[in-house]
């Protein structure tokens, strides 16, 4: 199981993290809630780690583009 990447420049989003084998993205939000992203290809992945926004980029890419479920 993959790490959990620590986001401290965000202010609503604790930690990301990607499941390569399931292709899920994993959000831990600041309140405790953990969200599965799925179908995510790698490349999305990689530029929701470069965005200078990652709650901007979860709220516009991810949730508008992939199915989700509150895992937490």
């Amino acid at each position: 199981m993959a790490d959990w990447v620590q986001t401290p420049e965000s202010s609503h989003v604790e930690a990301i993290k990607y499941e390569p084998e399931e292709r899920s993205v994993y959000v831990k939000f600041n309140d405790g809630s953990v969200y599965q992203y799925m179908n995510v290809p790698e490349s999305v992945w990689e530029e929701l780690l470069a965005s200078g926004s990652k709650g901007r980029f979860i709220n516009i890419v991810l949730r508008r583009g992939y199915e989700y479920v509150k895992v937490q």
